[in-house]
């Protein structure tokens, strides 16, 4: 019997910081891509994901370049883009009746129910507003920034 690899769910903020090379989270990001290249953890995001990363910051790639690189970036064999299925609306609509939170900013219900969904270990996320909700009722996920995230010693090499 193998190895439980830890379900690691994504917000679209996490794929942005490396785009945008933002400095704050590029070391973080970037050393969770690595461990899910080599095998050593399972990478998800919903497919919403795939809309919200429209551009970068700088906006210095041609459009048509940029979706190009995206489309591949998304295909990546270690990166596991989770439909939005029944299911992940059923409790996307049930996160949104228990979290007054979520009205206006349905896209992170969806996020949040995608983690759920996969049974993901935890949401990485750098939204403040999500971070707050880690282990609030109907939340049965953990929510932190990759930075927060830990491998297990016997992954890291």
């Amino acid at each position: 019997m193998g190895i439980k690899l830890k379900k690691i769910c994504w917000d679209a903020n996490c794929f942005l910081g490396i785009l945008n090379q933002e400095v704050d989270k590029m070391d973080a990001c970037n050393a969770i891509i690595n461990a899910a290249k080599k095998g050593k953890v399972e990478l998800f995001t919903s497919v919403l994901t795939t809309c919200e990363v429209a551009k970068t910051r700088t906006n210095d790639i041609e459009d048509y370049k940029f979706d190009t690189m995206i489309q591949k970036y998304f295909k990546q064999p270690y990166i596991h883009v989770v439909p939005i299925e029944h299911k992940v609306s059923e409790i996307t609509r049930d996160l949104i009746r228990k979290h007054s939170k979520f009205d206006r900013r349905i896209k992170d219900a969806v996020h949040i129910a995608t983690a759920i969904y996969i049974n993901a270990d935890v949401l990485h996320t750098y939204d403040s507003d999500l971070l707050g909700l880690s282990g609030s009722e109907s939340i049965n996920v953990e929510i932190s920034r990759p930075i927060d995230f830990q491998l297990p010693m016997s992954l890291t090499d």
